[in-house]
This record gives structure tokens, sequence and C-alpha cells, in this order.
């Protein structure tokens, strides 16, 4: 049966002395979540359970301190897990276009970057002292010389048998040539002109044959010479070995625990050794000359692939990471191939390759609000993408997209080890789970923040403590248990019900800080009861023009309402 509610059913009122204390100063700050029972239980299981899908999706009105909260139990979380690996980025010396990902151990990165800068100073020191050694030039020499011995041995036995036969060899432009003789001396062409005809022509038999024989004698010297050549290079290459050993050895010793370190650090080795004139060479520094720019850069470049591009540092990091992106565009997301202009061309190798918040987050948590997510272009259906293949790939955009674009680098993909909770008002979650087929599959875990929490004794003094703690973190002026009685009036009155108060402490929060502002302006120590009905009334205030406006209209008769029937 439907009866008149008395005045003081319609007005839940709170004595200020049943709150037990004179202020909340009194009071210890309440550090954890209140009134949000089934969104914690659901974030314990979320986070916990190690499987694929289980990513989360916190639902909840905007002002219920969805954010902090999920940052602060996700810190208080991550301190209890394992820091996860540093990531890198090596030059792939099978493919230059392919570069390779090293997951090593937490705080390692660094480290390795500054090793392999200096092991390349080292490199380059040690092979100019090697290659410019006494010991080096004459093992060298003694080398060429065997080729120039037995050069000059080999033309000085033809040049007698030419002599033998009438004939002079010869130097010329066009090479070494046979010409008649006279004695030790070239015939003239007046002598050569009275010789018979029969003699001409077994001159020119001799000079056919031995021409033949002196076109193999070249092509068996010029064999010989390649072998010497050939020689040279092993014993440079050998030279290169010996000087830069001792190095790697003390690297690969230092990183013996990580198998694809050492396996990179004798790549390295490799090329070293066969590309050792690149690191010897000085290029000069000259602006004018394109030459001397070209080679300036070469040798830039030659140096650089020695580099570690250190993708991910967690040296820092104390558990697992916790990252609040708040711009989650693609490039920020799924990092990015960053590009340099060089002689009019764009230019990209390995070192320019950056992360982005995935990579960052990988082996931890990262957190974006849903509204943000969906509105940067291509992010949503990457990250969708990315977690079902379970590989983080940094590319281009366009190329993501199928666009044509011009030749860039593939870097090798890493694996990922994230958790991602995802924050938005229940609309977007009912939205996606209906037109978004793959929303289900990889966001299995609701947490739904309530708006509202149950009015009882003990949450009544979490409350206060929670108000205690608002005043204390942003050094506000804390409340007489008169304003707090009217802080909880007024958050019965946001819940729409006399038996629960509001969690939208955004809402509550905001009532505070106006409260002190009136506070101060009566330099009170204290937050009072009419410094918190001021704020109320203030607040209503300055948003109710249309209200007012309508309710003239109303008593001016120009607005009519019915109230019968």
């Amino acid at each position: 049966m439907v009866s008149e509610l008395k005045a003081e059913q319609v007005r839940l009122s709170y004595a200020p002395a049943s709150l037990k204390c004179s202020s909340t100063e009194e009071l210890p700050p309440y550090e954890g979540i209140i009134g949000q029972e089934r969104a914690i239980s659901a974030l314990n299981f979320g986070l916990n359970i190690q499987r694929p899908g289980f990513n989360i999706f916190v639902s909840g009105l905007a002002g219920t301190g969805k954010t902090t909260v999920i940052k602060t139990f996700l810190e208080a979380l991550a301190k209890k897990k394992n820091v996860p690996a540093d990531w890198c980025y090596v030059y792939n010396f099978k493919d230059s276009y392919c570069p390779k990902a090293l997951q090593i151990q937490p705080g390692t990165g660094l480290t390795l970057q500054k090793d392999m800068k200096k092991l390349v100073d080292n490199i380059r020191r040690v092979l100019k002292q090697a290659f410019t050694s006494r010991e080096y030039s004459g093992r060298r020499s003694e080398i060429v010389e065997v080729l120039s011995r037995k050069r000059e041995k080999a033309f000085e036995d033809f040049s007698e048998r030419a002599k033998g036969k009438g004939l002079l060899l010869k130097a010329s432009q066009a090479g070494l040539i046979l010409i008649p003789a006279s004695g030790d001396q070239p015939m003239t062409d007046e002598d050569f002109g009275k010789m018979p005809p029969d003699k001409k022509e077994e001159l020119a038999k001799r000079r056919d044959e031995l021409t033949r024989e002196l076109k193999d004698l070249i092509m068996e010297l010029q064999v010989e010479e390649g072998k010497i050549e050939k020689q040279l290079e092993e014993f440079d290459h050998e030279t290169a070995a010996n000087a830069i050993g001792y190095i790697f050895e003390e690297m690969k010793s230092k990183y013996k625990e990580t198998l694809r370190i050492t396996d990179y650090l004798n790549d390295v080795q490799n090329d070293v050794v066969e590309n050792y004139k690149q690191l010897i060479i000085e290029p000069k520094a000259n602006d004018a000359d394109p030459l001397a720019a070209l080679q300036e850069l070469s040798s830039k470049q030659t140096i650089t692939k020695y580099e570690v591009n250190v993708l991910v540092d967690n040296t820092e990091t104390k558990g697992a990471p916790v990252i609040l992106e708040l711009n989650p565009t693609f490039n920020n997301l799924f990092g990015r191939i960053e590009k340099d202009a060089q002689f009019g061309a764009l230019y990209t190798d390995f070192t320019m390759i950056k992360s982005g918040s995935l990579h960052r987050a990988n082996g931890g948590y990262l957190v974006m609000r849903i509204e943000d997510l969906l509105t940067s272009f291509q992010s949503w259906e990457s990250l969708k993408r990315t977690l079902r293949d379970g590989n983080l790939t940094i590319e281009d955009i366009g190329e993501r997209m199928g666009f044509m674009v011009t030749k860039s680098l593939r870097p090798e993909a890493i694996p990922l080890n994230v958790k991602i909770v995802l924050i938005g008002e229940p609309l977007f979650y009912y939205t996606l789970m209906q037109y978004d087929l793959e929303f289900n599959e990889l966001f299995k875990v609701k947490a739904d923040f309530d708006s509202v929490m149950e009015r009882t004794e003990s949450n009544l003094k979490d409350y206060a403590a929670v108000i205690c703690r608002i005043c204390t973190s942003e050094n506000l002026r804390h409340l007489k248990n008169e304003a707090l009685a009217k802080v909880l009036e007024h958050s019965s009155r946001l819940a729409g019900d006399q038996a629960k108060l509001s969690t939208l402490f955004a809402d509550i929060a905001d009532i505070i800080r106006e409260a002190n502002f009136w506070a101060g302006e009566d330099t009170a120590p204290l937050i009072e009861a009419k410094h918190i009905t001021k704020a109320i009334d203030q607040k209503f205030y300055r948003s109710n023009l249309i209200q007012q406006h309508i309710t003239e209209a109303i008593n001016k008769g120009i607005y009519k309402i019915d109230t019968e029937n």
C-alpha cells in the first residue's frame, strides 16, 4: 500500500557523534579498494590465470576511480613478479633486412651495448697495430718476392730462348711482343728488308711459335699470381683473426650463459675477419668532396652494424612492468622504424628500430582506455592480430595495410607475453560483445566496477578512512565530523538509495576539494559542514542555468504542466 513519506524519511541524516571521531585527521588512511569486491575478485582471477585470451575488460561508470585503482592494484601485484628479460636488436649478417632479436637477462642490454662499443674500439686499434707492424710487412714482402723472382726467372729464360731463335722480347704499350733481332739489338727495317724471303718465312714461324709459348707462360704466371693473391688474402685474414682472437674470447667468456649472444659474437668475429680493411681505413672528412663524404658514410655504416640496439631495458624495473598507455596510436603501441635522409634518399638500419608500449609491457601488464584505442587508426585491429598470433612484429602501418611501400626492415618478431587491461564504460563492452566476433575470445574476463556499495557500519568506517586518504595525499584540510556526515549524506544522495553509498569517488573528491577552497576563504583550520554544503550548492548553481530558465517559464505560465489524468 502506498503511503505518504514523513520528512525524516525523505532525507537521510547522520549524527556527527555517531562517526566516533572529531575529524578525519584522527583516522588512519585507507590504502585499499572499498566497495568493489566483485571487480577485485575478477581482477585477481584474470591477472593470475596464465592462459591465452584471458585479458581483462574493466567496466564501470566514469568517476568510480577505475584507472587509479587498477594502476595501484597492478603495481602492488607486479612487485611480486619476476623482472622480464631485456630485448635487443642486432645486425643479421646473413640478411641485413631482417635484424635479429636477442632476449637476454634483465639489466644486461645496456651492458652489452657498452661492451660492443668498447669491443669495436679495441678491434680497430689492434688491427691497425697488426697491419702496420714490421712482422706483417716482412712476411707479406716475402710472399710477394717469391712471385716476383719466379716471374723474373721465367721471362729471363724465355728471353734467352727467343734470342737463340733470332728474336727479342720487348715491352710495349700493347704488352710483350717479339721482334726480329740482330745479335742483342733489334733488327732495323733496312736489315729486315734485305733478308731472303725463305729466311723471313722461317723467322715468322719461329715468332708465331714463341708467341704461343709466351701466351701460355703469361697464363701460367697469372695463375701463380692468383695463388699468391689468395695466399696474401689468407695471410691477411689469419693476421686479423690472430689479432682479435683474444678480445672475442674475453667477450664470449663474459656472456657464455647466453647462447644467442655467443652465436652473435661468432658472427661478428667472422665478419670482422672478412671485412678488416673497412675497420682500418680512416676516412677523410671533407664536406666539399662527395667521394670523401661517401667514404665517411660507408665507414660509419660498417661500424654501426656491430652496435647493439637496446629495445627494452629493465635495469630500473622492480618486478613486472606496469605500463599505462594514454595515447595508444599504432606507433606508440607497436613501435616504429625511423628513417634518416642521406644524399637525398631515406636510409634506415636496425639501430633506428624503436620500441612501443607493448614491448615495454612484455612480461607484465598494459593498461589502456578502450575509447582511446578504438579511435586510434589501426590500433584495435592490430592489437587483436598481435594477441591472436602471440608475436610482436614491428612494421610500417602502410605495409600492414597492404599498401605499396619502399623496401624497409623486417625485424624478427618477439614472443608476446603480456596481460592487457582495457578500461571503459559498459556501453563499449556490450557493443564490442555484440559486433566484434573476436572480442570475447581475447577478453574473457570482465571486471565490473559498481557505482554503489552497501551502507554498513564497516563500510562507513572505511569510507571515512578513504576520505582521510584523499585529504592526506592531496594536502587538503581534514573534515570535521559534521562535515564528514554531510559528505556521507551526499554520497547516499548520489547513490539514489538511503541504504547505499556512492563509489563515484571522483565526484566525492571534487566536493572535498571545493569545500577545502571555501574553508580557505574563511581561514578555517578544518573543513566544516557549512563548507561542504556550500560546495554542493555552488556546484549545483554553476550548472542549473537551464533549469532556472525552465522554472521561470513555468512560473510565468509559458509552460503549463498537466498534473491530472
